[in-house]
């Protein structure tokens, strides 16, 4: 199967169109259709980052005949929304459903999700601590400042470093819904994209595995405290005018096929799928 990469900068997609002519005598024609209809349905999935991006492209190598798979490349997780809300691609790989909902809230997306592909463990990283005890009073917190900081609120709580208020759901808590803040912890709101600069510049740092990979950072041996929940599972998602049609259902067979499993365990993150036999 064909697949192929292609980097792009944050809003800006360019796209090159490929342009096939040739001189046909009359009696050739009939050839040239032929060979037209057997072109493969391009199907465009924008991505940011391994392992994500390694996904797209073993699903790639694995999409059945009469489709391609072309990935997309962008920076940052904002950019693979908007193309894909605006219908410049197929669909896209690079978040868990509470940010999708988000962005559908803040855009009028119509983003829809097609298939949980794997779990994303979130945990706090420092680099001279070794255990939340040590956490200084005052001490810089950087957190997410979307859809995972009632995560990362989330797990202070049950860390027993804060207190959110009664009825507050975890998953939805911002830094307002701090109630008690006993060690007067220091909170830093920062966009998922620049998280790991923070980790060099706060004194906690909530990173969800992906990007602490980047720091050569692993959440069984280097956070201080991790989470993993159902909800936060990264996710296909396309569109709701096209999540029915052919092509984003040959996508989802790809996406969670044996290929992309055994992509995942070589990167250690739990599948959020059973392929089909």
């Amino acid at each position: 199967m064909k697949f192929s990469r292609r980097l792009t900068a944050v809003g800006v997609i360019a796209i090159a169109t490929l342009g096939l002519s040739a001189c046909a005598q009359s009696g050739d024609a009939d050839n040239s259709d032929d060979a037209k209809s057997q072109d493969p349905v391009v199907i465009q999935v924008a991505s940011s980052s391994t392992p994500m991006t390694d996904v797209v492209l073993a699903a790639a190598e694995v999409i059945e005949d009469g489709y391609e798979v072309k990935l997309v490349e962008t920076s940052g997780v904002f950019t693979p929304n908007v193309i894909l809300n605006d219908g410049e691609v197929d669909a896209n790989f690079i978040q868990h459903p509470p940010h999708m909902e988000d962005f559908n809230e803040g855009n009028n997306g119509t983003l829809a999700v097609v298939q949980p592909i794997y779990y994303v463990v979130g945990g706090f990283y420092a680099k001279d601590l070794k255990s939340l005890d040590d956490l200084a009073d005052g001490a810089k917190v950087s957190i997410p400042n979307d859809s995972n900081q009632g995560r990362a609120l989330g797990l202070l709580e049950s860390e027993g470093l804060i207190t959110l208020k009664k009825g507050v759901d975890k998953f939805d808590a911002t830094v307002d819904d701090v109630e008690k803040n006993p060690k007067n912890l220091e909170f830093i709101a920062v966009e998922l994209a620049n998280a790991n600069v923070s980790y060099d510049e706060a004194d906690l740092t909530y990173l969800l595995a992906s990007y602490a990979r980047q720091l050569e950072l692993f959440p069984d041996t280097d956070a201080l405290a991790t989470d993993q929940d159902d909800r936060f599972a990264v996710s296909l998602v396309a569109r709701e005018d096209n999540v029915d049609s052919p092509e984003i259902e040959a996508l989802k067979r790809a996406f969670t096929s044996e290929k992309v499993l055994e992509t995942l365990e070589s990167f250690d993150q739990p599948a959020a799928f059973t392929p089909a036999k």
